[in-house]
């Protein structure tokens, strides 16, 4: 996530817990508490599609590096004996 989605995030998580911490005051009002629940909800996606982006990431760059390591190995063998030949080298 950037930056600023971090600062709302953490400031949502801030509120959750805070309402959390006085759910006697809160309880008292229907519609606030339904609301409320929503609201923990989304927090609650926003943390799971985060977790799925920072795993596609990583599935991401770990496969182009696999990748990477497997054109390396075969250029090698490709490169060594046109290297070998320009060198006079056998």
């Amino acid at each position: 996530m950037l930056d600023r989605q971090e600062n709302k995030l953490t400031m949502f998580e801030a509120v959750i817990s805070l309402l959390d911490a006085n759910t006697v005051k809160t309880a008292a009002i229907a519609a606030f508490a339904a609301t409320y629940t929503v609201f923990k909800n989304f927090v609650a996606q926003i943390k799971v599609k985060d977790v799925e982006k920072g795993g596609a990431t990583t599935g991401k760059t770990s496969t182009k590096n696999e990748d990477k390591s497997a054109l390396i190995s075969l250029l090698i063998h490709v490169w060594k004996p046109g290297f070998c030949i320009r060198c006079g080298n056998k």
